[in-house]
């Protein structure tokens, strides 16, 4: 199922947002409304995308995408 889906299409997505809000710490959950995507779509163009992202949490991992951040 996954050949299916268009992971470059969703990183370059995120990587364009992220540009434009370059020093901002932003939560999964904040990207994923900003964008308007699925939060998996979100999530799996994170994990595959290219850019090193840092990554933050808050909380228990998995637990809630509010507690997870990424660093640009």
């Amino acid at each position: 199922m996954a050949e299916k889906e268009n992971i470059p299409l969703w990183h370059n997505v995120i990587a364009q947002w992220i540009e434009q809000h370059r020093g901002k710490k932003v939560s999964l959950q904040q990207l994923q409304q900003a964008l308007g995507m699925p939060l998996v779509k979100v999530w799996l163009g994170l994990l595959h995308s290219p850019t090193p992202y840092q990554w933050e949490c808050t909380g228990d991992f998995y637990r809630d995408a509010r507690d997870f951040w990424i660093n640009n």
